[in-house]
């Protein structure tokens, strides 16, 4: 049926709150490939369906556990693109996530933060998809690495000797050298550019 095509396309957007459907027809027809399934009213009391996969979809969504078409990003503090996918991260602070959208501005999916990073500010991605962020990380840190899934993987450390008379450093953006292998960390509490390689 048309509930089963929907769901075995590769992108499906969940409107809950749609009103007359409007926002959701035009979405349908300017994106053929994304199926839409839009409903203007939600019963939250309406247990006899508990286990349906429908409510618990709803559920995360009300819950904000789910990113949403409209009302997306709390605080972004800048925007990079993927140039070898096409994918658009945006460090959202307010949120402690990374938001990733395709080219078309359509959120894809999220990274969450949590006691792994928070207040994410900005990010690189370096040729194989590997994510260098500058956030508040783990262990007092502010840079880490993150697999392409957005998995945590370890801090990177600043250190040498000219950290030895710097200020707790407070890194605003990041930058990657073409290869990946050196990284550029722009520090506002100290006002200096660091310069180290990735590891």
């Amino acid at each position: 049926n048309k509930l089963d095509a929907i769901l075995r396309m590769r992108h499906v957007l969940l409107e809950i709150g749609c009103g007359d459907g409007e926002v959701a027809r035009q979405i349908a027809l300017n994106n053929p490939d994304i199926g839409i399934i839009a409903t203007d009213l939600y019963d939250w009391s309406d247990h006899q369906h508990s286990d349906s996969y429908y409510r618990q979809i709803a559920l995360k969504w009300h819950g904000g556990q789910l990113p949403a078409q409209s009302d997306q990003l709390g605080f972004p503090r800048s925007v990079v693109a993927d140039l070898h996918t096409g994918e658009i991260f945006v460090p959202d602070m307010r949120k402690r996530r990374i938001a990733i959208f395709d080219f078309r501005g359509m959120l894809l999916y999220q990274v969450q933060g949590g006691h792994r990073f928070n207040t994410p500010r900005d990010l690189a991605v370096d040729p194989e998809g590997y994510i260098l962020l500058a956030a508040n990380v783990e262990e007092g840190g502010v840079l880490a690495w993150l697999d392409f899934d957005g998995l945590y993987l370890r801090t990177i450390t600043l250190h040498g000797p000219a950290m030895e008379d710097a200020s707790p450093p407070v890194i605003t953006s990041v930058a990657l050298s073409m290869d990946g292998s050196t990284v550029y960390a722009l520090d506002q509490e100290n006002l200096t550019l660091w310069i180290a390689d990735r590891d």
